[in-house]
């Protein structure tokens, strides 16, 4: 599955739910099947599990976004007829992609957040610079990226601080349900993304 720039809104959003959905059956069947999913989906480096399959979705996620940004970058190199705004978004999934990979953001502690800030107004910018391309207000494969971007940095991390704030402790199951929304809701993020660069690697300009 691919995406134009100009996509629409429902060709966006069953390009992000289609497999969004058949990860979230299969986390539910493994679920129902005596294993725990959390650890799939969570980094590996970040838990203390040690099983072969840790951070199994959290690494195909990475691999997606470098393969989208290695799909365009490469693609820009052999054709001058790419433009910025696809250069600009292949680097932003390659800076996401290592980040992602190596837990840049995780280093960075209480501060984390700022650089989920810096990721979010790149990504605006991105939008903007496709939208006056194009010619429309909203590019909507970038539109539901940022807001599946932003409902997993929500639940990451503001959520997390104003509960402790609050003084508030959270079931260990609703934390684990909590958890895997937000790499489902970032995993939606990920498919719009990769789909979006393959699909502007295959145009004459973009």
């Amino acid at each position: 599955m691919i995406l134009s720039p100009d996509a629409s809104m429902m060709r966006s959003v069953f390009v992000a739910l289609l497999p969004t959905s058949l990860l979230a059956v299969c986390l539910y069947v493994i679920h129902r099947a005596g294993g725990d999913v959390v650890y799939l989906v969570r980094d590996p480096s970040v838990t203390e599990h040690g099983g072969i399959w840790d951070g199994a979705v959290s690494n195909l996620g990475v691999a997606l976004m470098a393969f989208g940004a290695m799909t365009i970058l490469i693609r820009a190199s052999q054709r001058k007829a790419l433009g910025s705004c696809s250069i600009g978004l292949g680097l932003w999934m390659l800076l996401f992609a290592l980040d992602d990979g190596l837990l840049i953001h995780e280093m960075l502690g209480r501060f984390e957040i700022v650089m989920h800030a810096t990721y979010a107004v790149l990504l605006l910018a991105l939008h903007q610079c496709f939208a006056r391309n194009i010619g429309v207000r909203l590019v909507w494969p970038l539109a539901l990226a940022f807001i599946a971007f932003a409902a997993s940095s929500v639940l990451d991390n503001v959520t997390s601080y104003i509960l402790g704030q609050m003084g508030l402790e959270l079931s260990t199951t609703i934390k684990s349900a909590s958890v895997i929304v937000e790499d489902l809701a970032k995993f939606a993020g990920i498919v719009l993304m990769c789909a979006l660069a393959v699909g502007i690697a295959r145009r004459k300009r973009a």
